[in-house]
C-alpha cells in the first residue's frame, strides 16, 4: 500500500504534468475515457459535474487512495483527459513509477472554489460535501484524511490553499502550482492582474472586501504563519507561485 511519501512523489510528478495542462481560451472539448458524472448539489438547486480517473484493471474491491485536482480558469473538469495527462498516468502506473490513486476533477468554472458572497455559488461546499463523499463512496478509497491528497493549478491553487485552510485535516499532502495570491491591498491597488479583473466578477465571488476583510484569512497570511499548526498539519505544498 503506497504510504505519505509515495503521495509525495506523486504530487510533484503530477505537478509536472499539470504545469502543461493550462490552455489559451475557453475549451470545447467532451472527454469519454474518464467516467463522467453530474450531480446536485445539497443547496441553490445547482448541478455540478465531475470527472474520475481510476488507474487500470481497477475493480471495486481494490481500495485506493483518492487525489483532489481543481483545474485553473481556463480549465474544466475535461482537462486532464484533454492533454492525455491520464495515459501518462497510465504508463507510469504501469511502469511501477507511480502508486496505484484515484482522482477526481470537479468542474469549478471561473468560481475561484469559492462559495461566493452574493450567495449564487458555493464550490468549495459543493465539492468538499457533495462530489469527495460521493466518489469515496462509489469508488470505495481508503479513508481521508490519510489517504486523501489535494492540487490545483492557478485559480485551483488558489482553491487548493483555501480548502485545506478552511477544511482542516481533510488532507494529507498539498500541491498548488502558478498559484495567484489576492489580497485586499492588491485589489484596492488594482493591482490584480487585468485579465483576473475583466473575466472574473471579482465583487459576487468576494464581495466588497477579500476574506471578508479578514486579512488573518488570506492564504498569504494562513501560510506565512508558522504557528498555524492546524492549517499545514501533515501537509506539503509545493512550487507555489506569484
Amino acid at each position: 500500500m503506497p504510504n505519505y511519501h509515495n503521495f509525495i512523489r506523486l504530487m510533484k510528478q503530477a505537478a509536472f504534468i499539470g504545469l502543461f495542462v493550462v490552455q489559451v481560451g475557453c475549451s470545447s472539448f467532451k472527454g469519454t475515457e474518464l467516467a463522467y458524472e453530474k450531480i446536485p448539489t445539497s443547496s441553490l438547486d445547482k448541478t455540478i459535474e465531475y470527472g474520475v480517473y481510476t488507474p487500470s484493471n481497477w475493480v471495486k474491491t481494490e481500495r485506493l487512495p483518492l487525489v483532489l485536482f481543481l483545474h485553473g480558469a481556463r480549465d474544466d473538469h475535461n482537462t486532464l483527459e484533454q492533454y492525455k495527462t491520464h495515459r501518462y498516468f497510465d504508463q507510469q502506473i504501469n511502469a511501477g513509477q507511480m502508486p496505484r490513486f484515484i482522482l477526481v476533477t470537479p468542474n469549478g468554472g471561473k468560481g475561484f472554489w469559492e462559495n461566493w458572497y452574493d450567495g449564487s455559488h458555493n464550490y468549495r461546499d459543493w465539492v468538499m460535501q457533495d462530489i469527495l463523499p460521493k466518489v469515496q463512496k462509489d469508488y470505495n478509497t481508503l479513508d481521508c484524511p490519510e489517504h486523501c491528497s489535494l492540487m490545483g493549478i492557478s485559480m485551483g491553487g488558489f482553491g487548493a490553499l483555501r480548502m485545506a485552510s478552511i477544511y482542516k485535516n481533510s488532507f494529507s499532502s498539498l500541491s498548488a502550482i502558478s498559484t495567484p495570491v489576492l489580497s485586499n491591498e492588491n485589489k484596492q491597488d488594482a493591482k490584480v492582474p487585468l485579465l483576473v479583473r475583466l473575466f472574473f466578477p471579482l465583487k459576487r465571488i468576494f464581495g466588497p472586501k477579500l476574506y471578508n476583510g479578514d486579512e488573518s484569512q488570506s492564504i498569504r497570511s494562513v501560510w506565512s504563519d508558522k504557528n498555524n499548526g492546524s492549517a499545514a498539519k501533515n501537509t506539503s505544498t509545493t512550487n507555489l507561485g506569484r
